[in-house]
Protein backbone atom coordinates (compact mmCIF):
# COMPACT_ATOMS: atom_id res chain seq x y z
CA UNK A 1 0.00 0.00 0.00
CA UNK A 2 1.38 3.38 0.87
CA UNK A 3 3.39 1.38 1.65
CA UNK A 4 1.54 -2.58 -0.28
CA UNK A 5 0.97 -0.37 -0.23
CA UNK A 6 1.09 -2.16 0.91
CA UNK A 7 1.95 1.59 0.35
CA UNK A 8 2.81 -1.53 -0.16
CA UNK A 9 1.24 -4.92 -0.36
CA UNK A 10 0.29 -3.00 1.56
CA UNK A 11 -2.07 0.85 2.86
CA UNK A 12 -0.89 3.74 4.62
CA UNK A 13 1.21 3.19 7.61
CA UNK A 14 0.43 6.67 8.55
CA UNK A 15 -0.64 5.61 11.92
CA UNK A 16 1.79 3.39 13.82
CA UNK A 17 4.37 3.30 11.07
CA UNK A 18 3.49 6.66 9.62
CA UNK A 19 4.53 6.16 6.18
CA UNK A 20 5.37 2.85 4.79
CA UNK A 21 4.08 2.23 1.30
CA UNK A 22 3.88 -1.08 -0.51
CA UNK A 23 3.15 -1.72 -4.14
CA UNK A 24 1.65 -5.04 -5.01
CA UNK A 25 0.90 -4.38 -8.67
CA UNK A 26 3.34 -2.57 -10.95
CA UNK A 27 2.08 -1.94 -14.48
CA UNK A 28 3.80 -0.75 -17.64
CA UNK A 29 2.23 2.17 -19.47
CA UNK A 30 3.13 5.16 -21.59
CA UNK A 31 4.46 8.31 -19.98
CA UNK A 32 1.60 10.39 -21.39
CA UNK A 33 -1.17 7.99 -20.39
CA UNK A 34 -4.34 9.61 -19.11
CA UNK A 35 -7.16 8.10 -17.09
CA UNK A 36 -10.39 7.72 -19.01
CA UNK A 37 -13.02 9.56 -16.95
CA UNK A 38 -16.01 7.56 -18.20
CA UNK A 39 -14.24 4.26 -17.55
CA UNK A 40 -13.23 5.47 -14.09
CA UNK A 41 -16.84 6.38 -13.30
CA UNK A 42 -17.97 2.94 -14.47
CA UNK A 43 -15.39 1.23 -12.26
CA UNK A 44 -16.33 3.39 -9.27
CA UNK A 45 -19.97 2.39 -9.73
CA UNK A 46 -19.10 -1.31 -10.01
CA UNK A 47 -17.15 -1.41 -6.78
CA UNK A 48 -19.71 0.77 -4.99
CA UNK A 49 -22.42 -1.75 -5.81
CA UNK A 50 -20.27 -4.61 -4.52
CA UNK A 51 -19.46 -3.04 -1.17
CA UNK A 52 -23.03 -1.80 -0.72
CA UNK A 53 -24.25 -5.36 -1.28
CA UNK A 54 -22.03 -6.43 1.62
CA UNK A 55 -23.49 -3.62 3.78
CA UNK A 56 -20.75 -4.06 6.36
CA UNK A 57 -21.62 -7.69 7.13
CA UNK A 58 -18.11 -9.05 6.53
CA UNK A 59 -16.21 -6.83 8.99
CA UNK A 60 -18.93 -4.90 10.81
CA UNK A 61 -18.21 -1.72 8.85
CA UNK A 62 -18.94 -0.66 5.30
CA UNK A 63 -15.97 -0.58 2.93
CA UNK A 64 -17.50 2.14 0.77
CA UNK A 65 -15.30 5.22 0.59
CA UNK A 66 -13.07 7.59 -1.39
CA UNK A 67 -10.96 6.12 -4.21
CA UNK A 68 -8.07 7.88 -5.92
CA UNK A 69 -6.95 6.50 -9.30
CA UNK A 70 -3.40 7.61 -10.12
CA UNK A 71 -1.43 7.49 -13.36
CA UNK A 72 2.05 6.57 -12.11
CA UNK A 73 4.04 8.62 -14.63
CA UNK A 74 1.96 11.76 -15.14
CA UNK A 75 0.67 11.69 -11.52
CA UNK A 76 -2.76 12.76 -12.78
CA UNK A 77 -5.61 11.53 -10.58
CA UNK A 78 -9.32 10.78 -10.91
CA UNK A 79 -11.41 10.39 -7.75
CA UNK A 80 -14.96 9.43 -6.84
CA UNK A 81 -15.12 11.91 -3.92
CA UNK A 82 -14.16 15.56 -3.50
CA UNK A 83 -11.24 16.40 -1.23
CA UNK A 84 -11.44 18.85 1.68
CA UNK A 85 -8.70 21.25 0.60
CA UNK A 86 -9.78 22.16 -2.92
CA UNK A 87 -6.99 20.20 -4.62
CA UNK A 88 -9.38 18.40 -6.98
CA UNK A 89 -11.75 19.85 -9.58
CA UNK A 90 -15.11 18.35 -10.47
CA UNK A 91 -15.33 16.98 -14.03
CA UNK A 92 -18.82 15.59 -14.55
CA UNK A 93 -19.27 12.79 -12.03
CA UNK A 94 -15.59 12.52 -11.05
CA UNK A 95 -12.91 14.74 -9.54
CA UNK A 96 -9.50 15.33 -11.11
CA UNK A 97 -6.14 16.77 -10.15
CA UNK A 98 -2.50 15.88 -9.67
CA UNK A 99 -0.76 13.88 -6.95
CA UNK A 100 2.01 15.91 -5.22
CA UNK A 101 5.60 14.99 -6.07
CA UNK A 102 6.40 14.04 -2.49
CA UNK A 103 3.82 11.22 -2.39
CA UNK A 104 5.06 8.02 -4.09
CA UNK A 105 2.28 6.54 -6.27
CA UNK A 106 1.24 3.15 -4.94
CA UNK A 107 -1.63 0.80 -4.31
CA UNK A 108 -2.38 1.77 -0.73
CA UNK A 109 -4.53 3.67 1.70
CA UNK A 110 -3.30 7.21 2.23
CA UNK A 111 -4.45 10.39 3.91
CA UNK A 112 -4.16 13.37 1.55
CA UNK A 113 -5.98 16.68 1.17
CA UNK A 114 -8.04 15.98 4.28
CA UNK A 115 -9.39 12.61 3.09
CA UNK A 116 -8.39 8.98 3.69
CA UNK A 117 -8.23 7.44 0.21
CA UNK A 118 -7.84 4.04 -1.32
CA UNK A 119 -5.11 4.95 -3.83
CA UNK A 120 -4.87 2.68 -6.86
CA UNK A 121 -2.48 2.82 -9.82
CA UNK A 122 -3.55 2.68 -13.44
CA UNK A 123 -3.81 1.07 -15.87
CA UNK A 124 -6.15 -1.26 -14.07
CA UNK A 125 -6.59 -4.99 -14.71
CA UNK A 126 -9.08 -5.51 -17.53
CA UNK A 127 -10.56 -8.65 -15.96
CA UNK A 128 -13.40 -7.52 -13.63
CA UNK A 129 -12.65 -9.91 -10.74
CA UNK A 130 -9.01 -8.83 -10.59
CA UNK A 131 -9.88 -5.14 -10.90
CA UNK A 132 -12.62 -5.14 -8.29
CA UNK A 133 -10.66 -7.26 -5.82
CA UNK A 134 -7.81 -4.74 -6.11
CA UNK A 135 -10.20 -1.86 -5.35
CA UNK A 136 -11.68 -3.69 -2.36
CA UNK A 137 -8.24 -4.74 -1.07
CA UNK A 138 -7.25 -1.09 -0.72
CA UNK A 139 -10.67 -0.06 0.60
CA UNK A 140 -10.16 -2.60 3.41
CA UNK A 141 -6.86 -0.95 4.26
CA UNK A 142 -8.79 2.33 4.69
CA UNK A 143 -10.79 0.84 7.53
CA UNK A 144 -8.44 -1.76 9.00
CA UNK A 145 -7.66 0.30 12.10
CA UNK A 146 -11.37 0.84 12.70
CA UNK A 147 -12.09 -2.91 12.65
CA UNK A 148 -9.16 -3.77 14.93
CA UNK A 149 -6.35 -4.69 12.55
CA UNK A 150 -3.44 -2.25 12.94
CA UNK A 151 -0.87 -2.00 10.14
CA UNK A 152 2.26 -4.09 10.70
CA UNK A 153 5.69 -4.49 9.15
CA UNK A 154 7.04 -7.96 10.04
CA UNK A 155 10.29 -9.17 8.47
CA UNK A 156 9.51 -12.85 7.70
CA UNK A 157 13.15 -13.19 6.62
CA UNK A 158 12.94 -16.95 7.17
CA UNK A 159 10.85 -17.17 4.00
CA UNK A 160 13.91 -16.27 1.94
CA UNK A 161 15.81 -19.30 3.26
CA UNK A 162 15.93 -22.66 1.50
CA UNK A 163 13.93 -24.59 4.09
CA UNK A 164 11.48 -21.78 4.72
CA UNK A 165 10.63 -21.61 1.02
CA UNK A 166 10.40 -25.39 0.68
CA UNK A 167 7.87 -25.85 3.48
CA UNK A 168 5.87 -22.79 2.35
CA UNK A 169 5.60 -24.09 -1.21
CA UNK A 170 4.52 -27.50 0.05
CA UNK A 171 1.87 -25.81 2.18
CA UNK A 172 0.61 -23.88 -0.85
CA UNK A 173 0.51 -27.07 -2.93
CA UNK A 174 -1.59 -28.77 -0.25
CA UNK A 175 -3.90 -25.74 -0.08
CA UNK A 176 -4.51 -26.04 -3.82
CA UNK A 177 -5.44 -29.67 -3.32
CA UNK A 178 -7.77 -28.77 -0.43
CA UNK A 179 -9.56 -26.14 -2.53
CA UNK A 180 -10.00 -28.69 -5.34
CA UNK A 181 -11.53 -31.35 -3.06
CA UNK A 182 -14.50 -31.79 -0.76
CA UNK A 183 -15.30 -33.82 2.32
CA UNK A 184 -12.62 -36.08 3.78
CA UNK A 185 -10.26 -35.48 0.86
CA UNK A 186 -10.36 -31.74 1.54
CA UNK A 187 -9.75 -32.32 5.25
CA UNK A 188 -6.78 -34.59 4.49
CA UNK A 189 -5.14 -32.07 2.14
CA UNK A 190 -5.79 -29.28 4.61
CA UNK A 191 -4.18 -31.36 7.35
CA UNK A 192 -1.11 -31.74 5.10
CA UNK A 193 -0.96 -27.96 4.63
CA UNK A 194 -1.06 -27.45 8.40
CA UNK A 195 1.60 -30.13 8.95
CA UNK A 196 3.94 -28.39 6.51
CA UNK A 197 3.23 -25.05 8.21
CA UNK A 198 3.89 -26.53 11.65
CA UNK A 199 7.18 -28.00 10.45
CA UNK A 200 8.27 -24.60 9.11
CA UNK A 201 7.40 -22.91 12.37
CA UNK A 202 9.32 -25.51 14.37
CA UNK A 203 12.51 -24.62 12.46
CA UNK A 204 12.16 -20.84 12.86
CA UNK A 205 11.09 -19.83 16.39
CA UNK A 206 9.54 -16.45 15.51
CA UNK A 207 7.96 -17.54 12.23
CA UNK A 208 4.43 -18.15 13.48
CA UNK A 209 4.02 -14.68 14.96
CA UNK A 210 5.68 -12.87 12.05
CA UNK A 211 3.58 -14.71 9.49
CA UNK A 212 0.42 -13.98 11.48
CA UNK A 213 1.15 -10.26 11.35
CA UNK A 214 1.43 -10.13 7.56
CA UNK A 215 -1.50 -12.50 7.01
CA UNK A 216 -3.69 -10.35 9.26
CA UNK A 217 -2.61 -7.25 7.38
CA UNK A 218 -2.11 -7.85 3.66
CA UNK A 219 -3.63 -11.32 3.68
CA UNK A 220 -6.99 -10.27 5.10
CA UNK A 221 -7.14 -7.35 2.65
CA UNK A 222 -6.59 -9.78 -0.22
CA UNK A 223 -9.16 -12.24 1.15
CA UNK A 224 -11.70 -9.43 1.48
CA UNK A 225 -11.11 -8.44 -2.14
CA UNK A 226 -11.90 -11.96 -3.33
CA UNK A 227 -14.82 -12.46 -0.95
CA UNK A 228 -16.67 -9.33 -2.09
CA UNK A 229 -15.57 -8.98 -5.72
CA UNK A 230 -16.38 -12.55 -6.80
CA UNK A 231 -20.01 -13.56 -6.16
CA UNK A 232 -19.68 -17.24 -7.04
CA UNK A 233 -18.16 -19.61 -4.46
CA UNK A 234 -16.82 -21.77 -7.28
CA UNK A 235 -15.18 -18.79 -8.98
CA UNK A 236 -13.64 -17.62 -5.70
CA UNK A 237 -12.13 -21.07 -5.24
CA UNK A 238 -10.71 -21.08 -8.78
CA UNK A 239 -9.29 -17.57 -8.31
CA UNK A 240 -7.60 -18.60 -5.04
CA UNK A 241 -6.07 -21.66 -6.72
CA UNK A 242 -4.69 -19.50 -9.53
CA UNK A 243 -3.12 -17.17 -6.97
CA UNK A 244 -1.39 -20.10 -5.27
CA UNK A 245 -0.12 -21.35 -8.61
CA UNK A 246 1.28 -17.94 -9.54
CA UNK A 247 3.00 -17.73 -6.18
CA UNK A 248 5.29 -20.59 -7.15
CA UNK A 249 7.05 -18.26 -9.59
CA UNK A 250 7.68 -15.42 -7.14
CA UNK A 251 11.21 -14.21 -6.53
CA UNK A 252 10.55 -13.46 -2.87
CA UNK A 253 7.97 -14.52 -0.27
CA UNK A 254 9.01 -12.37 2.69
CA UNK A 255 6.54 -9.56 1.91
CA UNK A 256 4.22 -11.36 -0.51
CA UNK A 257 3.27 -14.85 0.73
CA UNK A 258 0.17 -13.68 2.62
CA UNK A 259 -1.47 -12.43 -0.59
CA UNK A 260 -1.71 -16.10 -1.58
CA UNK A 261 -2.12 -18.17 1.59
CA UNK A 262 -4.71 -16.10 3.45
CA UNK A 263 -7.37 -16.02 0.69
CA UNK A 264 -7.09 -19.81 0.46
CA UNK A 265 -7.53 -20.33 4.20
CA UNK A 266 -10.32 -17.74 4.29
CA UNK A 267 -12.29 -19.39 1.50
CA UNK A 268 -11.85 -22.82 3.10
CA UNK A 269 -13.11 -21.40 6.39
CA UNK A 270 -16.10 -19.77 4.67
CA UNK A 271 -17.21 -23.24 3.59
CA UNK A 272 -17.68 -24.45 7.18
CA UNK A 273 -18.04 -21.28 9.27
CA UNK A 274 -19.85 -18.31 7.76
CA UNK A 275 -19.39 -15.07 9.66
CA UNK A 276 -16.01 -16.03 11.15
CA UNK A 277 -14.59 -12.58 10.41
CA UNK A 278 -16.83 -10.91 13.00
CA UNK A 279 -15.12 -12.74 15.89
CA UNK A 280 -11.63 -12.88 14.39
CA UNK A 281 -8.92 -10.81 16.12
CA UNK A 282 -5.62 -9.40 14.86
CA UNK A 283 -3.92 -11.67 17.44
CA UNK A 284 -5.59 -14.81 16.06
CA UNK A 285 -3.89 -17.24 13.68
CA UNK A 286 -6.23 -17.98 10.79
CA UNK A 287 -4.69 -21.43 10.32
CA UNK A 288 -5.55 -22.31 13.94
CA UNK A 289 -9.18 -21.32 13.39
CA UNK A 290 -9.28 -23.47 10.25
CA UNK A 291 -7.78 -26.42 12.14
CA UNK A 292 -10.39 -26.17 14.88
CA UNK A 293 -13.39 -25.67 12.61
CA UNK A 294 -12.40 -28.63 10.43
CA UNK A 295 -11.66 -30.80 13.48
CA UNK A 296 -8.11 -31.55 12.36
CA UNK A 297 -5.73 -33.31 14.74
CA UNK A 298 -2.05 -32.76 13.99
CA UNK A 299 0.40 -35.65 14.52
CA UNK A 300 2.51 -35.99 17.63
CA UNK A 301 5.62 -35.65 15.46
CA UNK A 302 4.87 -33.17 12.65
CA UNK A 303 8.47 -33.39 11.38
CA UNK A 304 8.18 -37.09 10.58
CA UNK A 305 4.75 -36.70 9.06
CA UNK A 306 5.90 -33.74 6.95
CA UNK A 307 8.73 -35.79 5.47
CA UNK A 308 6.37 -38.67 4.69
CA UNK A 309 3.79 -36.46 2.96
CA UNK A 310 6.28 -34.45 0.90
CA UNK A 311 6.24 -36.79 -2.10
CA UNK A 312 2.49 -36.27 -2.59
CA UNK A 313 3.12 -32.67 -3.65
CA UNK A 314 6.15 -33.04 -5.94
CA UNK A 315 8.40 -32.26 -3.01
CA UNK A 316 11.52 -33.69 -4.64
CA UNK A 317 11.31 -31.16 -7.47
CA UNK A 318 10.68 -28.30 -5.04
CA UNK A 319 13.66 -29.30 -2.90
CA UNK A 320 15.96 -29.54 -5.94
CA UNK A 321 14.84 -26.16 -7.29
CA UNK A 322 15.22 -24.43 -3.93
CA UNK A 323 18.65 -25.97 -3.35
CA UNK A 324 19.80 -24.50 -6.67
CA UNK A 325 18.17 -21.16 -5.87
CA UNK A 326 19.97 -21.04 -2.55
CA UNK A 327 23.34 -21.39 -4.25
CA UNK A 328 22.50 -18.44 -6.50
CA UNK A 329 21.15 -16.56 -3.47
CA UNK A 330 24.48 -16.81 -1.67
CA UNK A 331 26.19 -15.14 -4.62
CA UNK A 332 23.55 -12.41 -4.69
CA UNK A 333 23.94 -11.81 -0.95
CA UNK A 334 27.71 -11.48 -1.37
CA UNK A 335 27.19 -8.86 -4.07
CA UNK A 336 24.70 -6.98 -1.89
CA UNK A 337 27.07 -7.03 1.10
CA UNK A 338 29.77 -5.52 -1.10
CA UNK A 339 27.43 -2.79 -2.38
CA UNK A 340 25.63 -1.87 0.82
CA UNK A 341 27.74 -3.03 3.78
CA UNK A 342 31.47 -3.13 3.04
CA UNK A 343 31.87 -0.98 -0.08
CA UNK A 344 31.63 2.81 -0.50
CA UNK A 345 28.05 3.93 0.17
CA UNK A 346 25.67 6.82 0.31
CA UNK A 347 23.87 6.56 3.66
CA UNK A 348 20.64 8.55 3.79
CA UNK A 349 18.82 9.19 7.10
CA UNK A 350 15.03 8.93 7.16
CA UNK A 351 12.72 11.09 9.24
CA UNK A 352 9.35 11.62 7.53
CA UNK A 353 9.56 8.82 5.01
CA UNK A 354 7.00 7.84 2.41
CA UNK A 355 8.06 4.68 0.64
CA UNK A 356 6.60 2.63 -2.20
CA UNK A 357 8.07 -0.71 -3.30
CA UNK A 358 7.22 -4.05 -4.87
CA UNK A 359 6.75 -6.67 -2.11
CA UNK A 360 7.58 -9.45 -4.57
CA UNK A 361 11.25 -8.41 -4.89
CA UNK A 362 12.58 -8.12 -1.34
CA UNK A 363 15.81 -9.78 -0.13
CA UNK A 364 16.80 -9.94 3.58
CA UNK A 365 20.44 -9.03 4.21
CA UNK A 366 22.61 -9.66 7.26
CA UNK A 367 19.66 -9.67 9.66
CA UNK A 368 19.84 -5.87 9.70
CA UNK A 369 17.56 -4.89 6.87
CA UNK A 370 16.39 -5.77 3.40
CA UNK A 371 17.30 -4.98 -0.18
CA UNK A 372 14.41 -3.66 -2.30
CA UNK A 373 14.98 -4.06 -6.02
CA UNK A 374 12.76 -1.08 -6.86
CA UNK A 375 11.70 1.74 -4.59
CA UNK A 376 10.47 5.32 -4.61
CA UNK A 377 11.07 7.25 -1.40
CA UNK A 378 10.44 10.82 -0.32
CA UNK A 379 11.56 12.59 2.87
CA UNK A 380 12.41 16.07 4.12
CA UNK A 381 15.55 16.09 1.94
CA UNK A 382 13.90 15.21 -1.38
CA UNK A 383 13.07 12.16 -3.53
CA UNK A 384 15.00 8.92 -4.18
CA UNK A 385 14.05 6.66 -7.09
CA UNK A 386 15.69 3.22 -7.15
CA UNK A 387 15.67 0.80 -10.09
CA UNK A 388 18.49 -1.65 -9.22
CA UNK A 389 18.41 -2.12 -5.47
CA UNK A 390 18.67 -0.18 -2.21
CA UNK A 391 19.17 -1.35 1.37
CA UNK A 392 16.58 -0.28 3.94
CA UNK A 393 17.31 -0.85 7.62
CA UNK A 394 14.83 -2.90 9.64
CA UNK A 395 13.89 0.11 11.76
CA UNK A 396 13.22 2.21 8.63
CA UNK A 397 15.70 4.85 9.82
CA UNK A 398 18.27 4.58 7.01
CA UNK A 399 18.39 3.80 3.31
CA UNK A 400 21.71 2.95 1.64
CA UNK A 401 22.75 3.02 -2.03
CA UNK A 402 26.15 2.89 -3.68
CA UNK A 403 28.40 5.94 -3.49
CA UNK A 404 27.77 8.34 -6.40
CA UNK A 405 30.50 9.31 -8.83
CA UNK A 406 29.45 12.97 -8.73
CA UNK A 407 28.31 14.63 -5.49
CA UNK A 408 27.65 18.15 -6.79
CA UNK A 409 24.26 19.58 -7.67
CA UNK A 410 20.72 18.76 -6.62
CA UNK A 411 20.23 15.84 -9.03
CA UNK A 412 22.55 12.96 -8.19
CA UNK A 413 22.71 9.83 -10.33
CA UNK A 414 24.30 6.62 -9.07
CA UNK A 415 24.30 2.93 -9.89
CA UNK A 416 20.60 2.19 -10.33
CA UNK A 417 19.21 5.27 -8.60
CA UNK A 418 18.44 8.97 -8.97
CA UNK A 419 18.45 11.31 -5.96
CA UNK A 420 16.76 14.71 -6.25
CA UNK A 421 17.70 16.94 -3.33
CA UNK A 422 15.68 19.87 -2.08
CA UNK A 423 17.33 23.27 -1.91
CA UNK A 424 19.75 23.54 1.00
CA UNK A 425 20.59 19.81 1.11
CA UNK A 426 24.00 18.51 -0.01
CA UNK A 427 26.06 15.33 -0.13
CA UNK A 428 28.91 15.37 2.39
CA UNK A 429 31.57 12.83 3.48
CA UNK A 430 30.33 10.12 5.84
CA UNK A 431 31.92 8.71 8.98
CA UNK A 432 33.77 5.95 7.15
CA UNK A 433 36.27 6.68 4.40
CA UNK A 434 34.60 6.41 1.02
CA UNK A 435 31.11 6.82 2.46
CA UNK A 436 28.80 9.79 2.00
CA UNK A 437 25.65 11.07 3.63
CA UNK A 438 23.33 14.03 3.08
CA UNK A 439 22.99 17.07 5.29
CA UNK A 440 21.21 20.37 5.31
CA UNK A 441 23.76 23.17 4.85
CA UNK A 442 22.51 26.61 5.78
Amino acid sequence: MIFESKTVDSYQFMKPLLCILSVLYLFLHTSNAQIDHSAAQRYFTEVQQLVRSDAGRLWGKSLEGPILLVDRNSRMVVANYPDREGKLMRRGNVYTGRLPDNIPPANTAIEWAGVMWAMILTPLPEEPYSRNSLFIHELWHRIQDDVGFPATNPSNDHLDSRDGRIWLQLEMRALQQALNQTGNQRREALRDALVFRTQRHSIYPHAADQERQLENHEGLAEYTGLALAIPSEEDRKKFAIQKLQRAERLQSYTRSFAYHTTPAYGILLDAVSSGWTRSFSHLDHLSDIVKNRYGIQLPFSPADEAQIRTHLYDGERIIAAETERDRDRQQTLAEYRSRFITGPRLIIPLEERLISFDPRTVTPLNGRGRVYTTMELSDIWGILKVSEGAFLSDDWSTVIVGAPANIRGRRIEGNGYVLELKEGWHIVPGERRGDYTIRRVR
